[in-house]
């Protein structure tokens, strides 16, 4: 059960005739742990009931969320997995995590994956389908269907290759359809137990607005356990639409964590063409660059502290549903402190600073500040 109290200066995201909110909510749940000799896996949910004081009493928000992870092995060469998240919220944050979404509006999301891994001699398979709904001020429902098929190359080097198959719609103000077809390539080596490097590649194709997307990387993933952990790629993209022209850009992914004693470093860097339309929300297809640094240090064993700042910028190419999508940034910057009081009780405080450039809902930037203060009792 958790129970939170959320004060925020500008709760409609406008750039003029800020409201301020206090909202609380209450969040009855639970966690399912499945540890069989097969099957393993998570199963959670939380029923989030909210009342905001800038509506009447009794006018309450109803927001449940549902998460699902799990894996059954058939036997040690074939298994297959399920992974689904869903969420119901109006907050831009969770509705797009690179600030596309800069409108406090209720939305409804799914994701579900579906994959099967099979190990047919030295070759490592696995075909797979996923399933994205999401429901808005526009509705988007995608699916992908996809294969690949991996195997070494001597003791130290593996190459995998791969296809995908894409359908998406999108219906509202701006209704449009799309098929895709994607295939990719890699090969690595490996540099020791848990350090290697490669190079892969791959091309897509969307029939809406006939766009091509090509990529060519370097990757590598490198730790030293305890200390350093590095997972990172860098390449170079390209995009041609019938209907934006041609762009270029340098491509990232990159993650590094640095542990020094109670102290961990994280900085997290994305740089690359985003097809928004398979992932959720349709916005097109936008040029993303996210930036996010992260400084969490232990003061007890019982009380955490975070630090976070990140930065987005999305630049429309024109390509897919871009009628009404505009160029948009966010910066946000948080402070974070949690506290098990017990075995069974927590506290969290938090404070957020966003700033948002475009999209707010009187035009034009608008800033929030908010502090949220939660407890949690498990049992």
């Amino acid at each position: 059960m958790t129970f939170s109290e959320q004060y925020s200066d500008n709760f409609r995201i406008s750039s003029t005739n800020k409201i301020d909110n206090f909202r609380s909510t209450i969040s009855p749940g639970f966690l399912v742990g499945i540890n069989g000799p097969r099957t393993r896996g998570t199963v959670s949910a939380g029923l989030g009931v909210t009342q905001d004081s800038s509506n009447s009493f009794g006018d309450s928000g109803f927001f449940p969320s549902l998460s699902a992870a799990v894996k059954h092995a058939f036997d040690p060469r074939l298994s297959v997995s399920l992974v689904d998240t869903f969420s119901r919220s109006d907050e831009p944050a969770l509705a797009n995590q690179f600030g596309l979404q800069q409108q406090r509006q209720t939305f409804t999301s799914n994701t579900l994956g579906l994959s099967a891994d099979w190990l047919p001699g030295l070759l490592a398979t696995q075909g797979y389908y996923h399933l994205s709904t999401f429901s808005g001020t526009t509705d988007t429902v995608s699916q992908i269907v996809g294969v690949d098929v991996g195997t070494p190359l001597g003791a130290l080097m593996a190459v995998k290759a791969g296809y995908e198959f894409s359908h998406s719609n999108t219906f509202g103000a701006t209704s449009n359809e799309s098929t895709g077809n994607l295939v990719w390539a890699s090969l690595a080596r490996q540099l020791g137990t848990s350090n290697a490097v490669g190079v892969s590649t791959s091309y897509s194709r969307q029939t809406l607005d006939s766009t091509r997307i090509w990529n060519i990387s370097v990757f590598t993933a490198y730790e030293l356990p305890g200390l350093l952990s590095l997972s990172g790629s860098a390449g170079y993209s390209f995009l041609n639409s019938d209907s934006g022209g041609d762009f270029s850009t340098l491509s990232s992914n990159t993650s590094v964590s640095y542990h020094l004693g109670q102290a961990v470093v994280s900085i997290a860097i994305f740089q690359d063409f985003n097809q928004t339309a398979l992932q959720g929300q349709n916005f097109g297809v936008t040029l993303t660059r996210s930036y996010t640094g992260t400084f969490g240090y232990a003061l007890t064993p019982f009380i955490n502290t975070n630090l976070r700042a990140s930065y987005s910028e999305n630049q429309n190419t024109g390509a897919g549903n871009t009628t009404g999508s505009q160029d948009s940034k966010v910066f946000s910057g948080s402070a974070s402190l949690s506290w098990q009081l017990r075995r069974w009780l927590s506290m969290g405080l938090d404070y957020t600073y966003t700033r948002y450039n475009s999209g707010a809902s009187s035009g034009g930037s608008a800033t929030e500040n908010r502090a949220t203060l939660s407890m949690n009792a498990s049992f």
